[in-house]
């Protein structure tokens, strides 16, 4: 090596000599296979270190490329002491049916149990957990499930649906559009002073331009029809035109929304 000439690197073939050439077969990417061993000696053109090891179980030589391996098939891997791992079973707490339990946890053999053991173990709590849940939801965001029904309504009828949660939580004032009464969010059911989507022009779908938060009572009398309509019968109301003895409640009408 002369004066300042850089050392050369140290190769495979310093360490353990002059390998033969094996390689017989080049694939895809540049991986060279041995024709016998099946193992990658080459990549990309760089030489990797073979080795002629003794599998530990059957003695048998085999050429490797990592000396941490001591097998020379899976068979002899897995007759030197490796076993599978072995999962408890358990008896579902709800159904009795035996499960195999994958974590220590799992106690009940589906979803299904699961919900069905906790809602008949502590049935009055989880309808009180769910009324109070609907509840908040309801007074948190009492259009999203006004909302809903509208989407539902206008598949049904293939109607145009173009209302947002933006849309409502920016017209929502928490009273009737029409009458300026207070909505009531208290109900279970559906009441005359509950909210609703009214549609202003029937013949037309849910469009924010054609929809507004009315009356469940109001909804209900304007049905398929108008605002001009809805006043002419509630003229006809003020001005005494009501019989002495009203029939019995038949129905809550088939309003707009």
């Amino acid at each position: 090596m002369g004066k300042g000439s850089i050392p050369r690197a140290m190769t495979v073939g310093d360490l353990f000599g002059e390998m033969p050439p094996v390689a017989k077969k080049t694939h895809a990417r540049g991986w060279k296979r041995d024709g016998r061993s099946k193992a990658i000696v080459s990549y990309a053109g760089k030489e990797r270190q073979r080795l002629q090891i003794e599998c530990q179980v059957c003695g048998k030589p085999f050429v490797a490329v990592r000396t941490t391996r001591l097998y020379c098939s899976a068979y002899c891997r897995h007759a030197a002491g490796y076993t599978p791992r072995t999962r408890p079973t358990r008896n579902c707490e709800q159904c009795g049916k035996e499960f195999v339990a994958y974590k220590k946890t799992n106690l009940w053999c589906s979803p299904f149990c699961y919900q069905r053991y906790y809602t008949e173990k502590d049935r009055p709590g989880y309808n009180s957990r769910m009324r109070a849940f609907h509840k908040r939801h309801r007074t948190a965001t009492p259009w999203k499930h006004l909302l809903s029904g509208a989407r539902e309504r206008a598949r049904n009828k293939k109607l145009v649906f173009d209302l947002t949660n933006e849309w409502a939580a920016a017209r929502w004032t928490g009273k009737c559009e029409l009458t300026g009464v207070q909505f009531s969010l208290s109900h279970a059911h559906r009441a005359a002073d509950s909210p609703s989507v009214d549609r202003i022009s029937p013949a037309e779908g849910y469009t924010q331009k054609n929809c507004r938060f009315v009356l469940w009572a109001v909804n209900s009398l304007k049905a398929e029809g108008t605002d001009s309509d809805m006043y002419r019968v509630l003229q006809s109301v003020l001005n005494g035109n009501v019989p002495a003895s009203l029939p019995p409640a038949i129905g809550r009408g088939r309003p707009t929304g």
